[in-house]
């Protein structure tokens, strides 16, 4: 039997969870993306004894929780892995949702050069 082995992962949440059934159960996955540029792709399993929270896309979120790693053949070809935690903790940062601004363009009025000098 193969050793279980356990991750970390935190990001934030790229795209509108799905939900499908797992073990006659309803879970919900999530896709993160972990900080940085070459930032990766998780897929994050949620079970239903961690459903409490609502989590939606641009949350930022941090699980534990078994690791599984696949590999693929994307649509060009070339070789991919797919990277899935399944949850035994989760927690959940929610986005500051965004207001409309309005953008004051001072222009190009001498007025406005002044100001800087």
């Amino acid at each position: 039997m193969a050793d279980v082995q356990y991750a970390s992962a935190e990001g934030f949440v790229q795209f509108e969870p799905t939900e499908r059934d797992a073990n006659e159960q309803q879970v919900v996955d999530y896709t993160i993306k972990t900080p940085g540029t070459d930032g990766i792709l998780i897929r994050v399993t949620v079970w239903p004894e961690l459903q409490g929270a609502e989590i939606e896309k641009g949350d930022w979120i941090a699980v534990d929780g078994k690791l599984n790693i696949g590999s693929f053949t994307d649509r060009s070809g070339n070789p991919r892995q797919s990277v899935q935690i399944s949850a035994t903790s989760l927690a959940v940062v929610k986005a500051v949702p965004r207001k409309d601004r309005q953008v004051v363009n001072p222009g190009s009025s001498q007025n406005a050069q002044d100001k800087l000098f």
